[in-house]
């Protein structure tokens, strides 16, 4: 009787005889007819090349992507969005950096504000220079990079605007961003400080060691303090990239320095404002909106929700108020039930389309211009209705 070895043996020398005669059959096919031979090393040429190609796009990383699209550039425009937070400034000093080292010059703008006291501190402490503007046209680098933003928000104009590329963390809510040359949006992260982070030390420029590191003390500060704030004290919405930039830069940071931002002097009208949110809230269940009326700052509204939200028994929390004619809305939510970046946005919509809203599940803001907000059959009583409805599921 064969055995199962012998018959898997004759197996495979009948399967070995059929290749060997196959090989044969289509040497003599390419030895007789010299252009089929020709078409053969054409297409293993091309298939060579693709697979070369996308071997090294593999092994490419998002930072070396991100160089190729401005290393060619003489000057860069790095747009902040409007009202620009720590995050924001972090992250344009560190392409700045990065462009740096690329040999390309660069130039931070903003439209809005810088006025919320621990921006101000921010800019002042580390002593770093930015643009302020306010139409499409004042933006003159030969490329623009988006960062903490995935479109342009707060200039005039800034649909003209067609970004090369864009480094963000929101939730782009099922838009998608067009015709841009490198896009990397991860909403899973806390911070785009530490996406910046990841480039920096994938460019060897940023290291835990102080030694080896080619970054200065006040951009590892600004990082650091950009991640920190977005993540309320690594407590909210932090990913494990957040952990390890914070482990990475903590060594290299300027601490008197982070300190002078982390606490600096409050402005009068701020706190105004937040006595306005907590005494004036309308509380539905766990839900609060707080229309606080006219501001001087800003940025003295988000700083209200942070405390609104504080109240005991509120899950979610919405203030809303009028600067310079324009809505600005600024929110935050402890409730599973709710992405307050997707029920802003969808408020918004439902007032105008010209106005602007989006952010994370837990913390989120938005803006109506004075010019929709009067074309619109919304008023402010409205809005807050708006608000409570989309909280509400409805």
């Amino acid at each position: 009787m064969t055995t199962l070895t012998e018959s898997v043996g004759v197996l495979q020398q009948n399967m070995g005889n059929k290749v060997i005669q196959y090989s044969e059959y289509l040497y003599g096919i390419v030895e007789s007819n010299p252009l089929i031979s020709v078409v053969a090393g054409l297409l293993l040429f091309v298939a060579g090349a693709v697979t070369t190609h996308y071997v090294v796009r593999f092994l490419e990383s998002e930072s070396d992507r991100f160089i190729q699209v401005i290393e060619d550039c003489d000057k860069i425009t790095v747009l902040m969005h409007n009202n620009p937070d720590p995050d924001a400034m972090a992250c344009a000093l560190a392409v700045d950096r990065l462009a740096q080292e690329s040999g390309v010059s660069s130039e931070i703008v903003y439209p809005g504000r810088i006025a919320h006291d621990e921006n101000r501190a921010f800019r002042a402490v580390l002593n770093v220079d930015f643009k302020q503007i306010d139409h499409a046209r004042e933006i003159n680098g030969d490329k623009v990079v988006l960062v903490d933003q995935f479109e342009p928000r707060g200039v005039e104009d800034g649909e003209t605007i067609v970004p090369n590329a864009v480094i963000d963390h929101h939730d782009p809510n099922g838009r998608d961003p067009d015709n841009i040359e490198f896009c990397d949006i991860r909403p899973e992260i806390g911070a785009c400080s530490s996406i910046l982070s990841d480039y920096l030390e994938d460019q060897d420029l940023l290291d835990s060691n102080p030694e080896n590191n080619s970054i200065s003390d006040e951009l590892a500060t600004a990082l650091y303090h950009g991640i920190k704030s977005d993540t309320d004290d690594i407590s909210q919405s932090v990913s494990s990239l957040d952990f390890e930039s914070v482990n990475q830069l903590y060594k290299n940071i300027d601490e008197e320095k982070l300190y002078r931002i982390s606490n600096p002097k409050v402005d009068g009208n701020s706190l105004e404002t937040k006595a306005r949110a907590i005494m004036g809230r309308d509380v539905r269940g766990p839900f609060a909106v707080s229309d606080v009326g006219d501001v001087q700052n800003t940025d003295s509204i988000p700083q209200a929700a942070d405390e609104l939200i504080r109240l005991e028994g509120i899950s979610a929390a919405v203030v809303i108020g009028l600067c310079n004619g324009n809505i600005r809305l600024s929110g935050r939510a402890y409730d599973d039930r709710i992405h307050l970046g997707q029920a802003l946005q969808r408020a918004v919509e439902e007032v105008t389309p010209r106005g602007g809203a989006g952010g994370h599940a837990d913390m989120a803001g938005g803006e109506i211009p004075k010019e929709a907000l009067e074309d619109s059959k919304y008023s402010r009583s409205d809005i807050v209705e708006e608000i409570f409805d989309v909280m509400d599921g409805r």
